[in-house]
This record gives C-alpha cells, sequence and structure tokens, in this order.
C-alpha cells in the first residue's frame, strides 16, 4: 500500500504552477477589465488544480498498465511502481475529476450553462491524453490539447465567470501561457524519448526526433515574452481591457471607476445595495414616483427592452433610485411600480429611503434635483451601465433617454457580445 507521501509525490506537486498561473494569468485579465470576483477565482483554481490532479493519476494509471513505465526515469510512479493498485490510482484519478466538476458545475449555474459543456471536454481531454482504447497522447497530440485547455481555456475561462466575456486581453495573454504548459510537457517528452520509442508511445518528441524537440522547446519558452512587449508598447491598450465603446444607442464609454455604493430599500422593503448586487451587470437609473411624462416612458421602455431580451437579461439587474424628496416612501415607489407594468419583473428595484441617504446616493452619481414653488420636481438623467465587478463601464445622458428601449438593447448587447465588462 502506498504511503501518504508516495500518494503526494505520484500527484507530482511540482506541476501544479502549471494550474496555477492560467487562473492568476485569468483573473489579472478579469481585474484589468474592473470585474474581478474573489470567489469564482478560488472556484476556476479549483477546477484546475483538481484536473491537474486528475491527469497526473490517470497518466500514471494508463501508463502503469500498458507497461510504459516498466522503465522510467523521472517523477515517481505509482503504479510503475507496483507501490499502489491500479485500481486504486484509477478511482483517485475520478475523484480528483470529481471535485473538478463540482466546482465546475457552481461556476457554469453561476455564470452559463454551456460552460458544462466545456468543463466535461476538459476532462475527457484529461482521461483520454493517455486513456482510452486511441489515447491521443500516443499520437504526438499531447501539446495540442494541453495549449488548447491549460492555455486558451483556462485563462478565457476564468476571466469569462468573472467578467461574464472573453477580452481581448484575456485571449492575448492565454497564448503564452498555453506556450508555456506546452513547454513543460515537450521537456518531459524529451527526457523520455528513448523509452517512449521503445514501448509505442509516438509522442511528438519520439516522432520528431531530439534535436528537432530542442528547438521546439526553445521556441515556446522564448515566445512568450513577446505578448509582455505588445501590451508595454500599447498595440493592445486600456480600450481594450476596459472593452467599453459607444455604440448606435447613444451608448459612451466611461472610465470604469468603482461605482458609489448605497443601501436603500425597494419597493418590496428588501435591502438593495450594488455590494448585494455583485456579480450581475447592474442597469442604474434615477426616476420620479409621482412623475407623469419622461419617468413612466423611461419605465416602460425598459420593462419592454427587458421583456424583450428574454434569457440574456439573466444576470442583469435594474436599480431606480427615488428623486423625489417629497414623495420618498416605499408606497410611492410601490404605486410606481404596479402602475408602470413593473412588478412583474423580478430583478427591478424602484429604491428609496430617508432623504439624508437618498441625497447622498444623489450626489454620488452627480444627479441634481430642483423643487419648484409650483409644478413638478425636475431632475437631471443619466443612466449607468455597472459591471459585476461594480465599475461604472457604459452610460446614456439625457440626449439618449428618449430612446431607452434601444439604449437599454444596445447596453444589454454589450455585455453579451463582449462590449461591457
Amino acid at each position: 500500500m502506498a504511503s501518504t507521501a508516495q500518494w503526494v509525490e505520484g500527484a507530482r506537486p511540482r506541476t501544479l504552477p502549471a494550474a496555477i498561473a492560467p487562473v492568476a494569468v485569468g483573473t489579472g485579465a478579469a481585474l484589468g477589465a474592473g470585474s474581478g470576483v474573489d470567489w469564482k477565482a478560488l472556484l476556476a483554481l479549483v477546477v484546475s488544480l483538481a484536473l491537474q490532479v486528475g491527469v497526473n493519476y490517470a497518466n500514471d494509471y494508463s501508463d502503469g498498465i500498458r507497461g510504459t513505465d516498466a522503465v522510467r526515469v523521472g517523477p515517481f510512479r505509482l503504479v510503475g511502481s507496483g507501490a499502489a493498485r491500479p485500481e486504486t490510482v484509477k478511482r483517485a484519478a475520478f475523484a480528483a475529476f470529481g471535485v473538478a466538476a463540482v466546482a465546475g458545475l457552481v461556476l457554469a449555474v453561476t455564470s452559463s450553462w454551456w460552460l458544462v459543456a466545456v468543463g466535461a471536454a476538459a476532462i475527457a481531454a484529461a482521461w483520454f491524453y493517455t486513456g482510452g482504447p486511441r489515447p491521443y497522447g500516443y499520437a504526438g497530440l499531447g501539446e495540442v490539447f494541453v495549449f488548447v485547455f491549460f492555455g486558451l481555456v483556462a485563462v478565457c475561462g476564468t476571466t469569462y465567470v468573472q467578467v461574464g466575456r472573453v477580452t481581448g486581453v484575456s485571449l492575448l495573454v492565454a497564448v503564452p501561457v498555453g506556450f508555456l504548459a506546452c513547454a513543460i510537457l515537450v521537456a518531459n517528452n524529451l527526457r523520455d524519448i528513448p523509452t517512449d520509442a521503445a514501448t509505442g508511445k509516438h509522442t511528438l518528441a519520439v516522432r520528431i526526433g531530439d534535436p528537432a524537440t530542442r528547438r521546439l522547446y526553445a521556441a515556446l519558452v522564448l515566445t512568450p515574452f513577446v505578448v509582455p512587449l505588445v501590451l508595454a508598447l500599447g498595440l493592445v491598450g486600456p480600450a481594450d481591457a476596459q472593452a467599453a465603446v459607444a455604440d448606435d444607442g447613444g451608448v459612451r464609454a466611461l472610465d470604469g471607476r468603482a461605482a458609489p455604493d448605497f443601501t436603500l430599500a425597494d419597493q418590496n422593503g428588501r435591502a438593495v445595495s450594488l455590494a448585494s448586487l455583485r456579480g450581475n451587470l447592474v442597469l442604474l437609473t434615477f426616476l420620479d414616483p409621482v412623475c407623469s411624462d419622461n419617468c413612466p416612458v423611461i419605465a416602460n421602455q425598459l420593462a419592454a427592452a427587458d421583456r424583450a431580451a428574454g434569457a440574456r437579461s439573466a444576470h442583469v439587474q435594474i436599480v431606480a433610485i427615488d428623486t423625489n424628496p417629497l414623495f420618498h416612501g416605499r408606497s410611492d415607489v410601490l404605486t410606481f411600480t404596479q402602475e408602470h407594468g413593473m412588478a412583474s419583473l423580478p430583478n427591478w428595484h424602484f429604491v428609496t429611503g430617508p432623504l439624508a441617504q437618498l441625497g447622498a446616493a444623489l450626489r454620488s452619481y452627480g444627479i441634481t434635483v430642483t423643487v419648484p414653488d409650483v409644478g413638478m420636481v425636475s431632475h437631471s438623467q443619466i443612466v449607468y451601465f455597472i459591471s459585476p465587478g461594480g465599475r461604472e463601464v457604459s452610460a446614456m445622458d439625457d440626449s439618449a433617454v428618449a430612446d431607452l428601449t434601444t439604449g437599454y438593447a444596445s447596453l444589454l448587447a454589450s455585455a453579451i457580445r463582449a462590449k461591457a465588462p
């Protein structure tokens, strides 16, 4: 029976930095886009580490039962050394894959369900590297899959679950991470050329030979240093990192500052703050609950645009802050909500509260309110789009709110199509 130390050695802890690196880089890209989410980054790290450990145990099992590890230099092998039964190592591999699957499922539920398919593909790739009747690692394709899953998928996936999209920067920096991960595999396969060739394991190194493998290794190690140079020279700059651009709906880009937070009560009496909505895209507007002209129009257009967006608006929260210092009770915002068709929207929050809190919130967003001696209260209008990380990324001013349906559709499409982090 293998000892604990042997199981740890069999997990090949020296390979774990290759699992940590893509999550760190992907999180860096998310932070650069203004939308880092700590707990999602941590779950992504669990997925990556569990997959790395799983593929190491799976490789140990599959190579061991094929006899590839009968004569092997390099890391300790549980099956090849006889320290552990093959079935026990196989169960350990699938236990690690199970941990990755559970963590990945949480990320999929809170991000996008199609990530389940990506996770399933990653686990399949991990197993069939050396497992199954026709392992692709024995056909010289290991480097391709390592580049895809420990480079592109790991980095871009980490960014996606935090930002809600794949940014240009995340895609760019995924390439050197993938190259460096491949370099580790190429170095291992270079070492194993004699034994792999003798046992019929036709890795890329075996296929192209020792000299070409050394040149490939050098290229994989040196090429990644080009990417920081590209970023430093500004060939991919802040505009891409922010990825917030003006569009036909009257939307203009903002500088990505942290959106001022507030805590107010919505029409149902629930406390609402930007912190409580973190992880969602927030559309923030400002309405007068007794207004009879523009505010009802804005509300109706918001409702129409939200319904038209369908499933795409699942992670969007609409927040309206009460601008009328004379009507700032819960009954005022509730009546407005019911009269203008917003009550059926689960993501609608018309918030109000004590005058001091309302005033502070309005001032923090540059909203001015005028209370005349006679007539309706007037206020400036702007609609903010706030990223899942709590940063202002886009806005529509007074000139655009007349066609808010188009504007909101543009904002929502911006998030869906990678225009707003």
